[in-house]
């Protein structure tokens, strides 16, 4: 990870609170901003970046969006160690999400259980983080809404 800015620190900040403020257009526009601002040899911040953009963008209840951009996120962290490994755990998570609240439990099952098995190899990741998890493949392995049960 390069050191950044602070002119971009300056707008990751400000991206982070119009997101958390239900601005996500301008959210948006100064994540990709800070996007641009990145050396682009740092593939963990700009695959983290598009964490945001995807967290982003399904707050905004753009779904497919959303999937897009942890999908470039999953593409660009793929040969990454270390919190690599964990953003990536996120970013499968979040999908699964998206998938089961979709209709699609086959995907997001399987989302759901590549997050748990990236959680696993992140030696630092938050027991919460695993707890949350395992109980979200329950809850999508036993959906009651489910009609093919």
């Amino acid at each position: 990870m390069s050191p950044i800015s602070k002119d971009i620190a300056t707008k990751l900040a400000l991206a982070t609170l119009c997101e958390e403020t239900n601005r996500y257009e301008e959210a948006e526009q100064l994540y990709l901003q800070v996007l641009e601002g990145i050396d682009k040899s740092d593939r963990y911040t700009i695959g983290t970046l598009h964490i945001n953009l995807g967290t982003n963008a399904e707050a905004a209840g753009r779904t497919d969006a959303a999937t897009s951009f942890y999908c470039t996120a999953l593409e660009i962290l793929s040969d990454q160690q270390g919190e690599g490994v964990l953003q990536r755990a996120y970013a499968h998570r979040n999908m699964a999400e998206l998938f089961w609240v979709s209709g699609h439990k086959g995907e997001a099952l399987a989302s759901c259980n590549k997050a748990a098995e990236l959680f696993a190899l992140y030696p630092e990741t938050p027991a919460s983080e695993h707890v949350y998890t395992r109980i979200l493949q329950t809850l999508i392995a036993f959906d009651p809404n489910d009609r093919n049960r």
